[in-house]
């Protein structure tokens, strides 16, 4: 895939904060919500008044639909491309990382609170992805 312009470069930074969007949703939303048999609607006023006091979890909404548009546009251009095939000349073995690994993205970990249950949730999703990567 090359990629053509600016705006491409921007793509791929967005997409790359996926992550952190989804778990500043987790951290910061803060809706009203009722469970039960006196539960009613409160009608359509306090709408402005929820995305006031949750704009980051919005702003990250948003950056979340950005990048997800342009996953789409680059899944597109890489299913267009006209090279399928690819040709590995080498491969070698990097023992080291395993540490830079703990050290980078474990490690942080001991001194965080899991008191919380956003910051569980938060922290479970980040610890799943880093494990689906690695």
């Amino acid at each position: 895939m090359q990629l053509n312009n600016n705006g491409d470069k921007l793509g791929l930074y967005i997409l790359s904060l996926f992550l952190l969007f989804l778990i500043a949703i987790v951290l910061t939303i803060d809706v009203p919500v009722c469970y039960g048999s006196g539960c009613q609607f409160v009608g359509w006023s306090p709408v402005l008044d929820i995305l006031l006091k949750n704009y980051v979890s919005f702003g990250a909404f948003i950056g979340m639909i950005i990048g997800g548009f342009y996953y789409l546009k680059f899944v597109m251009i890489a299913a267009s491309s006209t090279r399928k095939d690819m040709t590995i000349d080498s491969i070698e073995s990097e023992n080291y990382e395993h540490l830079v690994f703990l050290a980078t993205y474990i490690v942080p970990f001991l001194g965080f609170p899991f008191d919380d249950g956003r910051r569980f949730i938060a922290y479970s999703i980040l610890l799943t992805c880093i494990g689906i990567i690695y």
